[in-house]
């Protein structure tokens, strides 16, 4: 679409003239705002599609945390059922072993009866016999007969009562048996019921996520197929009205003729230049105006430069330092450019395999390869104000030296005029390698550093900073003004 609009506009520059490149000017303007409408209303349903997703994401959050509630409870419950079993059965330990020894007692005195009962029993039974013989001799033989099976008779049912509460006892012992392994069985199946019930919870709550996502496909879907559709309707729509509009431009080149056709260029041409005229003016005074300024900025800083050298022993050293470097400037920025070249598996800039400080400008975007040391040599107490993000081991080494060094690694000092407060946005802006830490504002010597230029993509970040360089064999003092 923009490239038949492009040439159209071109064609009606060349045939029709001006109405023609100001109504394809209309008809770009009119597309620019229908594409800004449709991203808003992309925008829009994005944003609602994300809080509908963290709804039911805190849905689920607040079911999973009533699921271990209650679970947590259920476990309680059972060690407070457990703890009360264990009470009870130390309760009840020694109660059983007095009943026992009340028991073991109970029956050794039956025991002792007995045989008392027996040993009397035996001794009147004696006595008895002595008298039924007497009897017997006087007494008919039946009656002894009938004695006799009297007799028999109570012991079996002194035999069949023993039994009987013998009997009496194992029923209620296996009873109590009984009793037991029935509450742990229902206690195992009452867990395996709840184990069950809980696999089916999942189940469903399982199944009717799916439900959800797939009603989430579909409804996507066919979002995507109203959309799809909106635009092709929209391409032909726009495709009518450039046909229509072409038909209408060839009418009218027609109906106009040539003798306007040249008025109107002609006048065009006279508008665009004095507006080049007025342009050139202005540019014109501004620069008259910069160079004023400079030249006064230039004479104020060196009167102050001369007071400031007689307090400040570290800034002469420096600016000796610089004045030597300037001499090489040219040099260092030939090596800088083949280090830069030369960079291996994943190096950058002649950085070598030694890690770098990370932080701030000094992770040598890849912008900076046609850039130009100054070759001004600084005025003694000229400084100015930078700004650098770095990590907190870089920044100690700087208040402990007092000076900005590279220990001997090759490539050059990175530094900026203005640094963003956002590390993740300056990292993005300055293409680093890693998240800074660590914004410094501190005070340089002038004309070390180069003129601001703009940072190039680099380590999948997409650059457009700004950015000022140094030799990197420099070390250049520094006072530190702030931290953030």
């Amino acid at each position: 679409m923009r490239l038949l609009i492009s040439v159209l506009i071109f064609t009606g520059m060349l045939v029709g003239g001006y109405p023609v490149y100001a109504q394809s000017n209309y008809i770009l303007q009119q597309q620019r705002m229908q594409q800004q409408m449709q991203r808003q209303q992309m925008q829009r349903q994005q944003q609602m599609q994300r809080q509908r997703q963290q709804e039911i994401q805190r849905q689920r959050q607040q079911q999973i945390q009533r699921q271990r509630q209650q679970e947590i409870q259920r476990q309680t419950q059972q060690q407070m059922q457990r703890q009360q079993m264990q009470r009870q059965q130390q309760v009840q330990g020694p109660q059983r072993q007095q009943m026992q020894r009340q028991q073991q007692q109970s029956l050794q005195q039956k025991k002792v009866r007995t045989r008392q009962k027996q040993l009397l029993s035996t001794k009147k039974q004696q006595e008895i016999r002595q008298r039924l013989q007497k009897k017997l001799l006087t007494k008919k033989p039946q009656k002894v007969l009938q004695q006799k099976k009297k007799k028999e008779q109570v012991q079996a049912q002194e035999k069949k009562t023993q039994l009987t509460k013998k009997q009496q006892q194992t029923k209620r012992d296996s009873v109590k048996r009984q009793q037991k392994v029935r509450t742990q069985q229902k206690q195992l199946l009452s867990k395996k019921k709840q184990n069950e019930t809980r696999q089916k919870e999942k189940k469903q709550n399982k199944k009717k996520d799916q439900v959800k996502q797939q009603e989430k496909k579909t409804q996507l879907a066919k979002k995507q197929q109203l959309q799809n559709d909106i635009q092709k309707k929209q391409q032909q729509v726009k495709i009518d009205n450039i046909k229509r509009q072409q038909k209408l431009h060839t009418k009218q080149k027609q109906q106009l003729s040539k003798k306007k056709q040249d008025e109107i260029r002609q006048k065009l041409k006279k508008q665009l230049l004095t507006k080049k005229t007025q342009k050139e003016r202005q540019q014109k005074k501004l620069l008259s105006k910069k160079k004023q300024q400079s030249d006064q900025k230039r004479k104020k800083e060196a009167k102050e430069a001369g007071e400031k050298a007689r307090t400040t022993i570290v800034a002469v050293s420096s600016i000796k330092q610089i004045n030597k470097a300037n001499n090489t400037s040219t040099q260092v920025n030939a090596k800088n450019t083949d280090n830069r070249k030369g960079v291996k598996n994943g190096g950058r800039r002649g950085g070598g395999n030694k890690p770098k400080p990370s932080g701030g400008n000094d992770d040598d975007p890849p912008s900076s390869k046609n850039k130009k040391v100054t070759d001004k040599s600084p005025v003694k107490g000229e400084t100015e104000v930078v700004q650098r993000w770095m990590s907190r081991a870089e920044l100690k080494n700087i208040k402990q030296r007092g000076m900005l060094s590279r220990d001997g690694r090759n490539g050059p000092h990175y530094v900026t005029d203005a640094a963003n407060k956002d590390p993740k946005r300056a990292r993005q802006r300055l293409s680093l390698d890693n998240t800074p830490e660590v914004r410094v504002t501190m005070e340089v010597p002038k004309r070390v550093f180069t003129l601001p230029s703009k940072v190039a993509p680099f380590s999948n970040m997409p650059g457009g900073g700004s950015e000022r360089t140094a030799p990197g064999h420099l070390d250049i003092p520094v006072k530190i003004l702030n931290v953030d």
